[in-house]
């Protein structure tokens, strides 16, 4: 119960490390306060005295021998360095790659260049093009070479390889990656969607339009495309409306942004159109084009200052709505503000004095709202 993995990496030994913070408690104030399920369970647990214990494992493959060998990569010379990204182990290819970048020793590009194109292993062909590139040394004829090997995963390399001066407009490497609209691999046609989403030439555009025509069983990179162009409209509406508002106001709707982001995405969604809660039941409701969300914006206010519990407008949530109260005025003020102007609503922002309102008038108050509590307030 006390087991709180942050990280897993692979040693130069070939084991897998989990990194465990190991510690009782790491929930937020507002879910373990008196009187709260967890709050129960970690006076019972004693979990609030579990601190300080950290720890790293070492997890061990039955039957596979540890590779004791001391890595001493420092000392060695770059052209020493590049056999090490054809090892087995990612950790040893990792680090020579980062050291030969680092150290920007050019001298070995022909050996990179040898093992990009002709060696039997896929990760090394990858890593050499990776160091090459870091090196700001990958030339045409190689990258060209790359975008034609006969690995998926090279193809895709290059693929990201040539996402920048795509992006700037070398209308060259546009034409060369044409062919791969009809590539076998699925994930090449996705990732060459991506990679020409930000050339905005109608060549790159047409190739896009290509993919999504001629190859309808891509529904992944179709149903992304329609999101990135709406996500590009809404930023236009925003940029548009954010003209006319006042500073103070829109500072306050990018402060509300950041927090929504950090904590309400979980239970409403990025968009606030809600999430599917293992394909049953949303967890909240939806916040999107809401006529509760663009009315009065004193019983959004109480909803954060107090929380909400059971049904609204007659449906059952999985989840509660936390108080929020602990926050000062401007950070509930923020987080209002944002939703009201934002993800499909239009309405006033909030300011941190008619929070303070709200909050005087409900001091004392310790339990969640209802809905039908809320709507008998005000008619």
């Amino acid at each position: 119960m006390n087991f709180r993995p942050v990280n897993s990496v692979t040693g130069p030994d070939g084991c897998v490390y989990i990194v465990d913070m190991y510690r009782g408690i790491i929930q937020e104030g507002n879910w373990t306060r008196k009187g709260t399920y967890l709050r129960n369970q970690i006076d019972q647990k004693q979990f609030d005295k579990n601190i300080g214990r950290g720890r790293i494992y070492r997890l061990v493959h039955d039957g596979i021998k540890r590779d004791k060998t001391v890595p001493n990569m420092l000392s060695l010379t770059s052209d020493k360095l590049v056999p090490y990204l054809s090892h087995p182990n990612g950790w040893w290819r990792d680090n020579a790659q980062k050291l030969i970048v680092v150290r920007g020793d050019k001298s070995v590009v022909p050996a990179l260049k040898e093992l990009a194109l002709n060696s039997p292993m896929q990760l090394a062909r990858i890593h050499a093009l990776w160091t090459m590139n870091g090196l700001d040394a990958l030339d045409r004829p190689t990258l060209l070479a790359a975008l034609k090997d006969k690995d998926a995963e090279v193809r895709k390399t290059a693929l990201w390889i040539s996402e920048e001066p795509i992006r700037k407009g070398d209308e060259s490497l546009v034409l060369a990656v044409e062919p791969l609209k009809n590539d076998p691999s699925a994930d090449i046609r996705l990732q060459l969607g991506l990679s020409l989403r930000f050339n905005n030439s109608d060549k790159a555009q047409q190739i896009i339009a290509d993919i999504i025509k001629d190859h309808p069983e891509d529904i992944v990179f179709a149903e992304s495309q329609k999101k990135y162009q709406r996500q590009i409209e809404a930023k236009a509406t925003v940029e548009k409306n954010s003209k006319l508002m006042a500073a103070a106001d829109q500072k306050l709707i990018n402060d509300g942004a950041l927090i929504f982001k950090q904590l309400c995405v979980t239970c409403h969604g990025a968009e606030g159109k809600g999430v599917l809660n293992g394909g049953k039941d949303m967890p909240a409701p939806p916040l999107a084009a809401s006529k509760d969300v663009n009315g009065d914006p004193e019983k959004i206010i109480r909803i954060l200052l107090h929380g909400l519990s059971g049904p609204v407008n007659g449906k059952t949530y999985a989840d509660v709505m936390p108080a929020l109260g602990s926050n000062n005025d401007e950070y509930i003020a923020s987080v209002i503000s944002y939703i009201r102007n934002d993800i499909g609503n239009k309405a006033s922002t909030v300011k941190a004095a008619d929070v303070k309102k709200v909050r005087e008038q409900t001091a004392g108050r310790t339990k969640n709202w209802t809905w039908q509590e809320l709507n008998t307030l005000k008619k």
